[in-house]
């Protein structure tokens, strides 16, 4: 009895805590120590073995403070009790579980214990059917940008990304129109410090004779700084700076130490767009004439893995999924294991439609026949995101009947009504369009107010939200965006240089790459058909960035301007694009990042099918035989 009542003090708990770089504080250690000895362990081992839980579950929070109080050590364990839940009712063999609580059951073979195994076995399978339910549902995060998106800057010192804890405002002053542009070019710099082309050898080797000073032997480029290049600095070099147009048809370089103009006549660009305001790679030698730097070689900032920016970064909550510790932290060391989980959900999809006209009678029976489908097959969606512009006559001054915009969304709920399975079940997340009623056409937009909405969606439906557009959401490992705008038109238009056709044709493939897989022949064949899709999709990537155009062509919150960060690359990015047909484009820029332009569905019916645990999408169109 002595060794069964002497159980953990206070201070051993704090001691365990202290190991991990954690205090408690002193409500938090009376409330765990009532708990420890509340459960009444069989010994010390398990009563550490169940604090090292508790650990392992903070660990996974977004912390603002290395002391922990009583709310935060109850959240942790709430989730870790619920999480082994979870655990023992999947992974639990019902039959076999009665026979260890009850040697004799065997034997027994009368009809009434029968009955009790069926009853027992009906609850274990709702209970597990429940549970599974729950863990799905909280799978998926949603993303506001005004709710949940943080603010970040970035720290030359100590090459970190310090959070602001001060919230952002739509009246901002002209130092925050600074920092957009400041805090794009740091975040893509300290990207291309990481990279291997750019970063400098600890060992390197002597250069001889007339080498390249900007380039070393291991053919690794030195970024130089533009205020270097003013004076006596001639031979090529390469730098980095913000495209930028002074004067018409002038355009000059900028970083934060300087600005020098350049001249693009005999630029060679890669693939890709070309705007103002693009943090861009240029290579060319300052001419002695004129003291122009004239640019021979541009590019774009090579991407990063989606791995390798969690691990630089040390996971860094760049898109607000784990905000008030309500969800944990994706930490590179938990990638494998969620990989496994996405795994086991080979039947999950989700369905992205964009441009759904829910006042036009067409687009309504066209939905009828998706949730048709779907009602009668075992296991529903998890997610349909749509995407506007909902009505057929965008908003504007020729249009503000709000009390019919109001009855679209009704007649949708009266559709929904009809299948209880999909409406119950399913998730719904509205992002709004750029003709949807909304304050001003910045970027992001807020979601749909109640007053537009109605009641009568939000009352059928059991799990929906009204998101901002963008709308960025997390499953498990994978991170998803959806952007409503006409981008592609956007981007052409502002380019700077025309986009350069560097594919090829399939002969020159046959002749320079034999060995190529017939997935990556079928990918370049798709790249060839929408070139400019292709274009985009690495402007975007590479950028890191939805829109890397001059604020007078696409407006953006100053203070919010990173909720518009594609940082870490995400895994999917649906962008619903009127300036273009339905298409795909997988592993953008070897990054493993799939964007997708699900097509106007008023026009043609056509939406996307995505298969998050494959990451795959499916293009695909309601056809008119089928309405």
């Amino acid at each position: 009895m002595g060794q069964q009542t002497q159980h953990l003090r206070p201070n051993e708990i704090n001691g365990l805590f202290q190991n991990q770089s954690l205090t408690l504080e002193a409500k938090a250690m009376r409330a765990l120590t009532a708990l420890i000895q509340k459960k009444e362990f069989d010994s010390r081992e398990k009563e550490e073995d169940y604090v090292e839980d508790i650990l392992n579950a903070l660990d996974g929070k977004c912390l603002q403070t290395s002391v922990v109080s009583e709310e935060i050590a109850r959240e942790a364990v709430g989730e870790m009790e619920r999480k082994k839940e979870i655990e023992n009712v999947i992974n639990r063999d019902a039959p076999m579980a009665v026979d260890e609580e009850d040697g004799e059951v065997g034997e027994k073979e009368d009809d009434d214990d029968v009955d009790v195994d069926d009853e027992s076995d009906d609850e274990d399978r709702a209970n597990q059917e429940r549970l599974q339910n729950e863990l799905r549902d909280e799978a998926i995060v949603v993303c506001d940008a005004f709710a949940h998106a943080p603010r970040y800057q970035y720290d030359e010192t100590r090459n970190v990304f310090a959070k602001i804890d001060q919230p952002a405002t739509m009246d901002a002053e002209a130092d925050s129109k600074i920092n957009v542009y400041r805090e794009r070019f740091h975040l893509l710099r300290q990207r291309m410090s990481r990279h291997e082309s750019f970063t400098k050898p600890a060992f390197g080797k002597k250069k001889k004779g007339n080498e390249d000073a900007s380039t070393n032997a291991n053919n690794t480029n030195e970024l130089t700084p533009l205020r270097s290049l003013v004076g006596q600095c001639y031979g090529p070099r390469v730098v980095m700076g913000c495209l930028s147009q002074v004067e018409d048809g002038i355009f000059h370089l900028e970083d934060p130490t300087g600005s020098m103009r350049i001249d693009l006549t005999a630029a060679a660009a890669t693939s890709g767009m070309f705007c103002e305001n693009c943090v861009v790679i240029a290579t060319g030698e300052v001419r002695k004439t004129d003291g122009i730097f004239e640019v021979s070689a541009l590019g774009h900032p090579p991407a990063e893995t989606r791995r390798k920016t969690l691990e630089a970064t040390n996971a860094t909550d760049f898109m607000g999924a784990a905000q008030g510790g309500k969800h944990v932290a994706l930490r590179p060391r938990d990638l494998d294991e969620l990989i496994k989980t996405e795994k086991k959900a080979k039947d999950e999809r989700f369905v992205v439609i964009s441009d759904c006209y829910l006042d036009d009678s067409k687009c309504l029976r066209r939905l009828r026949n998706i949730f048709e489908v779907y009602d009668q097959s075992p296991k529903p969606p998890g997610l349909f995101v749509f995407m506007g512009d909902f009505t057929r006559v965008p908003f504007g001054p020729t249009k503000y009947d709000f009390a019919s915009y109001t009855k679209s969304f009704d007649q949708l709920a009266d559709l929904l009504d009809e299948y209880p399975s999909i409406r119950e079940e399913c998730r719904f997340v509205f992002v709004p369009g750029p003709g949807d009623p909304g304050n001003t056409s910045a970027y992001p937009r807020p979601g749909l107010p109640a007053a537009l909405r109605g009641h009568k969606i939000t009352a059928c439906l059991q799990k929906v939200e009204f998101a901002s557009n963008p709308c960025k959401i997390r499953w498990h490992s994978q991170d998803l965006v959806f952007f409503r705008d006409d981008l592609q038109a956007r981007a052409r238009r502002g380019c700077v240089l025309p986009p350069v056709d560097d594919l090829g044709t399939e002969e020159d493939d046959e002749r320079l790459q034999l060995d190529m897989s017939p997935r990556e022949r079928e990918r370049r064949k798709a790249m060839r058909e929408k070139p400019l899709f292709h274009h985009l999709a690495m402007t975007l990537v590479q950028q890191s960035h939805l829109s890397p155009l001059p604020l007078t062509q696409m407006p953006i919150y100053w203070e919010r301007d990173q909720a518009m960060w594609l940082y870490p690359a995400p895994n999917a990015i649906f962008l619903g694009d009127r300036s273009e047909t339905q298409c795909k484009m997988t592993d953008v820029c070897g990054v493993e990042t799939m964007m997708v332009n699900p097509g106007c569905f008023a026009d043609d019916g056509s939406f996307a099918i995505y298969n998050p645990s494959e990451r795959e999408a499916d293009l695909s169109v309601v056809s008119a035989a089928e309405m």
